[in-house]
């Protein structure tokens, strides 16, 4: 990426945002993307979405942004549910969305991209008995696996 920052310290300064939010300001994480230009400026854009369309909406955006400004990399950080499918599911066949899965985990994911290599961090969110975010625990994570369109942006095949 750049001598600079590298994707690593970047996404890992997605999870301090997170952090910053959840723990310290107690406010939910709204959708938010750290662009570096071609000067190295570091740009800090929040796009809230209710829905596919509108996270859609907001990552075309976004791509024309950081293409205007010539961005070399940028990292996302957003909040999300993960769950474990049932014991002999396999990719292809039918399974419960993590939305309407009663045994989903609340999460904090990021990724940052250069438009070449991906780095992604993953984070539990604990909440207390009274829904008040206490902490988010690290998880070790394989983005490798990982396919979305949200780390293509900056590629010419992003859709």
């Amino acid at each position: 990426m750049t001598e600079d920052i590298p994707l690593t310290e970047l996404v890992r300064l997605g999870g301090k945002h997170a952090q910053a939010v959840l723990i310290g300001l107690r406010q939910p994480l709204m959708p938010s993307w750290l662009y570096i230009d071609q000067e190295h400026r570091i740009h800090l854009v929040g796009t809230p979405w209710r829905n596919e369309i509108e996270k859609k909406a907001a990552g075309m955006q976004m791509r024309k942004i950081m293409l205007e400004a010539g961005a070399v990399a940028y990292s996302v950080v957003v909040e999300a549910w993960t769950s474990t499918q049932a014991k002999g599911w396999e990719p292809g066949h039918p399974h419960i969305e993590p939305r309407l899965d009663p045994e989903r985990q609340e999460i904090v994911l990021a990724f940052a991209t250069d438009g070449k290599t991906t780095e992604w961090r993953r984070w539990d969110i604990v909440r207390d008995w009274n829904d008040v975010v206490l902490k988010l625990e690290e998880h070790p994570f394989d983005g490798a696996q990982m396919t979305s369109w949200m780390n293509r942006l900056l590629t010419k095949k992003h859709a």
